[in-house]
């Protein structure tokens, strides 16, 4: 018979991190240091807080570097050799590497290292309330943000979706399956492509 806690140990993550980093001239933007860690390490790192199992880190563009920056994390990492052809490539790959067990994923774009653990530990919460069966994601003064956290039963028309759309198109197309969860801090809207929008980092924390 399985427990409340073997259900909260089965909600998986999907963290996005294959783009090439085209906007920013600074370098990889994934691996600038945000607190002290590349920016991929501080968003595994507050994903893994919040007690999201098994955690896949889908690669592509600059992979090793990328590899180097999470030894050591408690991560499955999964190349994708399609991620020029756009984001769906990366939300297939990451769902192919999930375990059967897994009830739902967390998607989670990896240049959005704001986003704090009590945000994702309460997504995830409202998730297995809700039988992890509801389209669960962040909203701040009425705008959706990210992470999204899908159920199991939408996994089929993810797979099925193509180029360089995420599932924001699955989200619309279920409303009446998706809860919002109110958040105050404007950081799941909040991501960075640009030097400019790495230079202003410090400010956004406290937006």
């Amino acid at each position: 018979m399985s427990s409340a806690a073997d259900s909260v140990n089965r909600v998986a993550a999907v963290v996005l991190a294959a783009g090439g980093s085209t906007r920013m001239q600074a370098g990889h933007k994934l691996l600038l240091p945000v607190n002290g860690r590349p920016m991929i390490a501080t968003v595994v790192d507050q994903v893994l807080a919040a007690d999201f199992r098994p955690l896949v880190v889908v690669t592509g563009f600059n992979g090793p570097a990328i590899i180097k920056a999470l030894e050591g994390l408690p991560v499955q990492v999964v190349a994708n050799r399609s991620w020029r052809q756009g984001l769906a490539t990366s939300l297939k790959c990451g769902l192919k590497a999930l375990p059967a067990e897994a009830t739902g994923a967390l998607f989670v774009l990896a240049d959005m290292p704001l986003v704090d653990v009590k945000t994702l530990v309460e997504l995830r919460e409202l998730f297995t309330r809700r039988d992890c069966d509801a389209i669960v994601y962040p909203a701040h003064q009425g705008r959706q943000g990210n992470p999204v956290l899908f159920p199991r039963r939408f996994f089929s028309e993810i797979m099925a979706l193509k180029g360089d759309r995420g599932a924001q198109g699955v989200l619309r197309s279920h409303a009446a399956d998706s809860i919002a969860l109110p958040v105050d801090s404007r950081a799941v809207l909040l991501d960075f492509d640009t030097d400019q929008d790495y230079a202003d980092l410090k400010l956004q924390k406290n937006g």
